[in-house]
């Protein structure tokens, strides 16, 4: 064997040797996880209908939640390493939007359909309204 054919030859069996122990992903996982949308930092602009719904929890005050039922059902991806924090969602239709600031003006546009732009939470605990939370940056009806 001449240098060329040894070269190649071990190039072949290191590339082999770390093709097969690379971890991949099942390939229903990986192509449901390509669609799906990511938590924040990341924003995302979803649409729907707003509308408010009472929550409690045991010994808690009740609270209003501001909820946006999704036109299109979505997925969020997780990053395994944290995926106790950040659990991925499928088939979601449901989102507790979350404003930051002008509560009022937001809660005003409970039974209108709506775009909001903001970044993906998890949500739970007594009381969540949905198992994720939309932070919003903006909210605004749609014609």
């Amino acid at each position: 064997m001449n240098r060329m054919t040894v070269t190649v030859a071990a190039l072949a069996l290191a590339i082999t040797t770390i093709t097969g122990c690379k971890k991949q992903a099942p390939p229903e996982t990986a192509a449901a996880a390509s669609n799906c949308l990511q938590y924040a930092p990341g924003m995302v602009t979803l649409e729907g209908l707003a509308s408010t719904q009472t929550m409690s929890a045991p010994d808690k005050d009740s609270r209003e939640a501001l909820l946006l039922t999704l036109d299109q059902p979505i997925c969020i991806a997780t990053h395994p390493s944290r995926a106790s924090e950040y659990p991925a969602v499928d088939s979601i239709k449901v989102i507790e939007l979350v404003p930051q600031s002008d509560f009022a003006a937001v809660y005003s546009l409970a039974g209108q359909r709506v775009s909001a732009h903001g970044g993906l939470v998890p949500v739970s605990g007594d009381g969540a309204a949905a198992p994720v939370g939309l932070v919003l940056r903006t909210i605004k009806p749609l014609e």
